[in-house]
Order: C-alpha cells, then sequence, then structure tokens
C-alpha cells in the first residue's frame, strides 16, 4: 500500500510541475548568423498618435537554396519589438498579445483563445527577397507621444533561431 501512495505522490507532483510550466516556452535563441538577414525601414520616421506605423521588412535569401515558411494568413511571420526611450515594452494591443502568445515571445496564459487562421506558405528563393508590410501598431499601443524603438525578429525555418533585424526608431507626434 505503501509503494501504491509513492506513486501516487510521483503522479500528482508531475501534474503540479507541467500546470506551473504551461504555456512557459524558453526564448529562442538568437542567431548570430542566418540565411536571411532582415532589414527594416519606417515609410514614415514620425507618425502622429493614432496613425499607422508602416514599415517595410526586407528578407534577402542569402542561401543557395529555397527557403521555406509558413505563416498564419492573419497574423504574420515577424514579432515586432517596441520600446519607448526610457527602454519599456510598449504595452501590446490584443492581436499584440495573442500574437506573442501563439509564438512563445510572451507567457501563453495572457492570451485570448485563438480563432484559427489559414496558413499560407512561401517560398523564398535562393538569392531572391521577400518584402512584408507591418504596422507596428497593430502589435502595440502607441498611443503616447514620444521617440520608440523598433526592431523586426523572426525565426530562420532551418536553425530555429531568432533573426533580429536593425532597429529603427519613430517618432510619435500629439
Amino acid at each position: 500500500m505503501k509503494h501504491s501512495k509513492d506513486w501516487q505522490l510521483l503522479v500528482l507532483f508531475s501534474l503540479v510541475v507541467a500546470s506551473v510550466t504551461a504555456g512557459q516556452r524558453p526564448q529562442p535563441e538568437l542567431a548570430s548568423q542566418s540565411a536571411f538577414p532582415l532589414t527594416v525601414t519606417a515609410v514614415r520616421g514620425s507618425v502622429k498618435v493614432g496613425s499607422p506605423i508602416r514599415m517595410d521588412v526586407v528578407m534577402t535569401n542569402d542561401s543557395v537554396h529555397d527557403i521555406h515558411l509558413m505563416k498564419d494568413a492573419s497574423l504574420g511571420y515577424y514579432w515586432i519589438e517596441a520600446v519607448d526611450d526610457k527602454g519599456h515594452r510598449a504595452p501590446l494591443t490584443t492581436f499584440g498579445t495573442t500574437f506573442g502568445a501563439l509564438s512563445g515571445r510572451i507567457d501563453r496564459s495572457l492570451a485570448p483563445k485563438p480563432s484559427g487562421g489559414t496558413m499560407v506558405f512561401v517560398t523564398v528563393k535562393a538569392g531572391k527577397t521577400w518584402i512584408e508590410q507591418l504596422d507596428a501598431s497593430r502589435f502595440y499601443e502607441l498611443s503616447q507621444p514620444g521617440k520608440y524603438v523598433i526592431h523586426v525578429e523572426g525565426t530562420d525555418p532551418e536553425t530555429f533561431k531568432i533573426v533580429r533585424s536593425n532597429a529603427i526608431t519613430i517618432t510619435v507626434m500629439p
């Protein structure tokens, strides 16, 4: 009977550990070099509060083979990081929270349940580029005037390491 009790305690302990760590994923490693460097440029360097903050993200396939990406049609492929002039992450929108949780960038328990999306496959041929326009204000509540430093991250589909773009500075004006 004692052996059975020990087994039950072990199972209970395992369930507690699993529930505590559920949704917590280690941050992926940052790639020191990647087959696809990312470059981000601002469509406008300054915008008024409430305006979209559009950026062009250029992925260049520097490898000798095609790169195949899978992205959610409504969520996209890239994660955006935006910090204010004090170094604090800007507050996430509902979309940013959902995307961040689904991609493992933030705690999954913070996100609403996803509605499910359509997956899109993108092939970037060797030596070619893929350009996508993103709106940082879709991810973050950039409603306070000030300067924000923004960079974009994607996951290398071969190494599963994070590829980080250059940083840009956007000024949000009243």
